[in-house]
């Protein structure tokens, strides 16, 4: 009976066993399975996530993009209107920078001409002088006339100082120094004819 029993108890204590390991087994599988649902939940949580940010991304991207290229073109735009300003106004300043050259030349000139027409003016009006003189003495007319002629000798000589003076200014000489306030008549009348 002892061999029976000891058989008996050791089948016995054998099942034991092998309940306990399946247990086990069962426990570690239940641990591993546990485990691996929690990592899914991470990575699925975690891709999503991630999902979205790259969506996010994505599309700030394309706004950037699309802003910087509108940007890009309003800039090139406003540049190339600029330049074509710029041009013209060049333009314009080199033209008053012309005209005003221009006025001061016109200016100078138009002063040199009225000096140059002022002193032709009285030398013509001196030689008209003298030659109706020189046409009164020579027909020979009535003394009285003669006198009158006289004194527009007397004025013409006044206007002969004038040129003599004209003549000082050239040649530095006067006849006024030598013979007096009205100078020589009889030099003068020399010279005439």
């Amino acid at each position: 009976m002892d061999a029976k029993q000891t058989g008996q108890a050791e089948e016995e204590g054998d099942k034991r066993e092998r309940k306990r390991k399946k247990a086990r087994k069962r426990k570690k599988t239940r641990k591993r399975k546990r485990k691996r649902k929690r990592k899914r939940k991470k990575n699925t949580k975690q891709n999503k996530r991630r999902r979205k940010k790259e969506k996010k991304k994505k599309k700030m991207e394309k706004e950037t993009a699309k802003e910087t290229a509108t940007k890009t073109t309003m800039l090139t735009t406003k540049k190339k209107k600029m330049k074509t300003k710029t041009k013209t106004k060049t333009k314009t300043k080199t033209k008053t920078k012309t005209k005003t050259k221009t006025e001061t030349r016109t200016r100078t000139k138009t002063k040199s001409q009225t000096k140059t027409k002022a002193k032709t003016r009285m030398k013509t009006k001196t030689k008209m002088k003298m030659t109706t003189m020189k046409t009164t003495t020579d027909n020979g007319q009535d003394d009285e006339e003669n006198h009158d002629n006289e004194d527009d000798d007397v004025d013409d000589d006044d206007d002969d100082d004038d040129d003599d003076d004209e003549d000082e200014d050239e040649d530095g000489d006067n006849d006024e120094g030598e013979h007096g306030e009205h100078g020589d008549d009889s030099r003068r009348r020399g010279r005439r004819r």
